[in-house]
């Protein structure tokens, strides 16, 4: 029962996550629904930021340009043809919609 169990979860892990070397649709979809529900709470925080003065409008623009630049180069195509640092990239993507802390690295 336990080895089944075990089979079971690293399947579903692999299915949601994928293999080690290369990127599934479903960890694919993932990375990037996770990461666009990222942006747009950074855009929200940025937003309130300048409307609360604690930024200026050029911080404002400069942040905006950055999180659009993120989100420009995350695609479909690019996570499923990933390897080696762009694939952990996408699979960190997957697992936590943090941008700033998988693209950090």
């Amino acid at each position: 029962m336990k080895k089944t169990l075990a089979i079971l979860i690293l399947a579903a892990s692999t299915a949601a996550f994928g293999s080690e070397d290369r990127a599934t649709p479903e960890m694919c979809k993932r990375a990037l629904t996770q990461t666009n529900d990222s942006l747009d709470t950074a855009r929200g925080t940025v937003k309130k930021n300048l409307a609360g003065g604690y930024i200026t409008q050029a911080n404002y623009d400069e942040a905006m340009k950055m999180l659009s630049l993120v989100e420009g180069k995350l695609e479909m195509q690019q996570c499923l043809g990933s390897s080696g640092r762009d694939l952990e990239v996408y699979r960190c993507l997957s697992r936590y919609g943090d941008f700033m802390g998988c693209l950090k690295g």
